[in-house]
């Protein structure tokens, strides 16, 4: 194992047929060359090479054995065609703090395992900043500037992992970070991440994991396919035509939860879901549609600010909110969807169900079609409308409104002191399956009484449920379930 350092100017490559040795190049040293700046030979294994100096050639570090380690100092430059090339199978670690200028590739490996540190001060650049075509480990530490007038980074290894630290950046005008290795890839930006006219961040086999409180941007901002985690942090923005394209399909599914920002111009998209049973969760802001795929899907909004369109699309969907302007835009026949809010909110067209949440006293209204309606533990009043509508005020003092068409009113153990507002004897139905104290038509005489104003109340402990407008003779046992 030997040291050797280069010094002054050379016109030639530096061949390289020994293993284990370090190789100097210093800061005030230039290679020249027409094709090699250092070149490995196949029998050189295991070299470091230390770069503070200038490398100009057509390719500046080539190396063919197994192993080989490249350090770019502060004061080091390679430039031309390609900055480093790793020919070899096993291992290439580098660690940039100065420039790689390359017209085609910054750093090109097809080593199984790469691995790249770029320092604060650190530059690469090249068609491709980062091309790691290995396909067992890859990654790489950004904290300076990766740029690729085609691809920032791309990584094909089946284990890979980028993280682009706070002062971190990469560009790519197709790609800023490519993923294409079997196992999805791992994301971690505090930094940028920018593509003017692509993708931000793609993904192009299942398993993506994305965690952002920096800055993704690019026509797309992120896209990923088959299933995957995205989480957008407190201080993270995702600015895109699409700001996530998340490609699940049946079977499985995508988590996504912003904190931060998401931002679409107000007539393209926010979040676009695929066919899988997805789960978006947004507490901060997003500007632009959401548009769910044919799974089962939950948007849930609770505490974030939404600016546009919902579409729900085929599959059972469910959207929970806080705002009474959320709406699910839906199709007949495109599955059984749901609302839960904490605030009062009348069902758009064709969304089947509305579940009231927390303990607040607020109102639900369905819609044309057939509906359930479930109030929370507050004082609620609930209409159906048209349709055959089913209306539980579980716990509190309800108002229940069935509506047009044959409604059923549905009462249990516990719901309180309710009020059935317009049963249609012979049309609607109550359901008092759920009350113990009552079991029979006979029962339920015994416990109703009229109330001297044109109603009967049927009681039974801490429980009543008073029919407006009808007396006890006006009660018919084939308008009741037990």
């Amino acid at each position: 194992m030997a040291t050797k350092t280069i010094k002054g100017i050379r016109t030639e490559k530096v061949d390289v047929t020994s293993s284990g040795d370090t190789w100097n190049l210093h800061k005030n040293a230039t290679i020249v060359s027409i094709d090699f700046g250092f070149f490995g030979a196949l029998t050189a294994n295991n070299n470091t090479f230390n770069i503070d100096g200038d490398i100009f050639a057509v390719y500046g570090v080539f190396g063919q054995g197994p192993r080989m380690t490249v350090n770019v100092g502060h004061s080091g430059l390679l430039q031309g065609s390609a900055g480093i090339i790793m020919a070899g199978t096993d291992r290439l670690d580098v660690d940039v703090d100065g420039q790689i200028l390359g017209a085609q590739y910054g750093i090109q490996s097809v080593a199984a395992r790469t691995t790249v540190d770029v320092g604060r001060n650190g530059t690469i650049e090249g068609m491709y900043g980062i091309y790691a075509m290995g396909t067992t480990r890859f990654s790489a530490d950004i904290d300076g500037e990766v740029i690729g007038t085609q691809y920032g980074i791309v990584a094909a290894a089946a284990t890979s992992r980028v993280t682009v630290g706070g002062h971190g950046e990469v560009d790519g005008a197709q790609y800023g970070v490519y993923f294409a290795g079997s196992g999805g890839g791992r994301l971690v930006n505090h930094g940028s991440i920018a593509s003017a006219g692509g993708i931000g961040a793609n993904f192009v086999q299942p398993g993506a994991k994305v965690y952002n409180d920096g800055e993704i941007t690019g026509m797309y901002g992120i896209s990923a396919v088959g299933k995957g985690t995205i989480v957008n942090d407190e201080h993270g923005a995702i600015i895109g035509t699409y700001g996530i394209l998340a490609s699940s399909t049946g079977g499985q599914s995508f988590k996504i939860v912003n904190h931060g920002t998401i931002i679409a111009p107000e007539t393209q998209f926010a979040i676009v879901a695929g066919d899988g049973n997805d789960r978006i969760i947004s507490d901060g802001r997003m500007v632009g549609n959401v548009v769910l795929g044919s799974g089962n899907d939950v948007l849930n909004l609770l505490h974030g600010s939404a600016k546009g369109d919902f579409f729900g699309n085929t599959g059972d969907d469910t959207l929970i909110t806080d705002k009474a302007s959320h709406k699910l835009i839906e199709n007949a026949g495109e599955g059984i969807d749901t609302v839960k809010s904490t605030v009062d909110y009348k069902l758009s067209p064709e969304v089947e169900r509305l579940i009231l949440l927390g303990g607040k006293d607020i109102d639900g209204t369905g819609n044309a079609t057939a509906n359930t309606l479930r109030g929370n533990s507050g004082d609620n009043i609930l209409k159906g409308l048209a349709g055959a509508d089913e209306l539980f005020g579980n716990k509190g003092n309800d108002k229940l409104y069935g509506g047009g068409d044959g409604d059923i009113f549905h009462f249990s153990s516990g719901d309180g002191k309710d009020k059935v507002m317009d049963l249609a004897i012979g049309v609607d139905d109550v359901d008092l399956s759920g009350w113990n104290a009552i079991n029979t038509f006979t029962q339920l005489l015994n416990h109703a009484k009229n109330d001297g104003n044109g109603n009967v109340v049927i009681k039974a402990g801490d429980d009543s449920l008073t029919i407006m407008h009808l007396e006890k003779g006006d009660l018919d046992m084939n308008d009741f379930i037990f």
